[in-house]
């Protein structure tokens, strides 16, 4: 049980900095961005790649950060540049990713072998777990700082009325695209803890993930109403939780891991419903509707 618990921790931790991430794009400049999973899988390429070259796993996870902002402006580009759809330039990026991700590695699946990780410096769970509470808390605090800010009201403006800012005088497109790029590079550095944490890095490492962390961040949303940046934040961190802990013990009472992505999905078309069934949505909500 105990092991569960260190377990569910670890993951949460991890997986919090990949919601707290997409808050930005899908809550807050309103861009369903489909990058996402290509971006989170670059992030493990570069740390197994750099670590295997003996590189400062630290310095390797700023590289993996660099490399899915690279992606995020990737999918900024094609949108606001050469005015391709929103879904249909994250998912040309994905593709691109794909293939990059590949030849990052050299292969689908890379191992850490005899080599230290950043966990590695500290052979102990609970210096291990304080080490990814200290990354996802500067995530955490740092999306709180900037969305309070005036910028941060332009980028939330952006996803909420996007005309309203234009009139204002300021240019989506710049919002949008920072938005993105800072997205994806925390997605890519959670990308990186996770490949470290298990000790290799996959190129499947990241399927199914876009439903999971969507999911994780409307059952947040459920428990905590997102009428404030803070109260926002803490939704995205606790639907992260709240979700590796049903994953956890669902695996505990041996449900098969394949199974556990049919009932995501599930539980995923059910949310959407729920909140289609709703008569109208509470105003005090903060965030644009992507669904």
């Amino acid at each position: 049980m105990h092991q569960i618990i260190t377990n569910i921790i670890v993951t949460g931790l991890i997986y919090s900095v990949f919601v707290l991430a997409i808050v930005l794009t899908f809550r807050i400049i309103g861009f369903a961005d489909l990058t996402i999973e290509g971006s989170f899988s670059m992030g493990g390429a570069i740390i197994a790649m750099l670590i295997n070259s003996d590189f400062n796993p630290v310095i390797g996870m700023l590289f993996a950060f660099l490399g899915g902002a690279v992606a995020g402006f990737a999918t900024a580009a094609l949108h606001c540049f050469l005015r391709i759809n929103k879904l249909l330039s994250g998912i040309i990026t994905l593709s691109i990713l794909f293939t990059v991700n590949i030849r990052i590695m050299g292969r689908p699946n890379f191992p850490i072998l005899n080599k230290i990780t950043l966990f590695d410096y500290f052979d102990n769970k609970f210096i291990q777990i304080i080490i990814l509470l200290v990354i996802a808390g500067f995530v955490f605090l740092f999306l709180y700082w900037l969305l309070s800010t005036k910028f941060g009201l332009h980028l939330r403006t952006t996803g909420e009325n996007s005309k309203l800012l234009k009139k204002s005088g300021y240019n989506p497109t710049k919002y949008i695209i920072i938005g993105l790029v800072l997205s994806n590079g925390f997605i890519a550095l959670s990308g990186s803890m996770l490949a470290q944490i298990q000790g290799f890095s996959d190129i499947n490492m990241s399927g199914g993930l876009l439903i999971t962390v969507i999911t994780s961040l409307l059952v947040g949303e459920k428990i905590i109403k997102p009428t404030s940046v803070l109260k926002l934040l803490f939704a995205a961190v606790t639907g992260a939780f709240i979700f590796q802990f049903v994953i956890g013990f669902a695996l505990k009472f041996n449900i098969n891991p394949w199974d556990l992505k049919l009932l995501v999905a599930l539980l995923f078309i059910i949310i959407l419903v729920i909140e289609k069934l709703k008569k109208k949505t509470d105003q005090r909500n903060i965030g644009a509707d992507f669904i």
